[in-house]
């Protein structure tokens, strides 16, 4: 039947000899190894979704800082445009008051340079014909006739 031969005997022992020295030096090492290169790697998702995490918690405050910093430049802009337009608006009514005032000014230093002019015309006008009428009355009448005369001719020159 079965024969047991001594050679079977020693291959099933050095058999069983090599399996616990591989199971002591290699597959104990190499089992231990690879747990911890699992852990490792196990460790490296969960610190990269950590990351992940802390990167989309600084995008959103990016964006939130982003959106107000926008919105606190278009505030800037608005108010700015504001403040022209309200400076631009007080330099226009200044200027027109300005310009109504040098209106004002020029016309009545018109008018008072034209009050002068007639006056001194007047004058000039009341001198030479004060003047042409002794001449005449000189030929021809006396004080008496040049006073009248001389009366009458301011008279009317007054009235105009």
């Amino acid at each position: 039947m079965f024969e047991l031969s001594w050679d079977l005997v020693w291959t099933i022992l050095n058999i069983i000899i090599l399996f616990l020295l591989l199971r002591k030096f290699l597959f104990k090492p190499v089992t231990e190894h690879m747990e911890k290169r699992a852990k490792a790697i196990e460790d490296s998702i969960k610190h990269a979704e950590n990351v992940n995490r802390e990167a989309d918690e600084l995008k959103s405050k990016y964006v939130q800082a982003v959106e107000g910093a926008r919105s606190e430049a278009d505030g800037i802009l608005l108010e700015a445009r504001k403040k022209a337009t309200a400076e631009h608006d007080a330099a226009v009514d200044q200027a027109k008051l300005d310009a109504a005032q040098v209106l004002a000014d020029a016309t009545r230093s018109i008018e008072s340079e034209k009050a002068r002019a007639v006056a001194e015309a007047q004058g000039e006008i009341a001198g030479l014909a004060v003047s042409t009428a002794r001449k005449i009355l000189a030929e021809s009448a006396g004080a008496d006739l040049d006073s009248k005369l001389m009366d009458r001719f301011l008279e009317e020159g007054a009235t105009q």
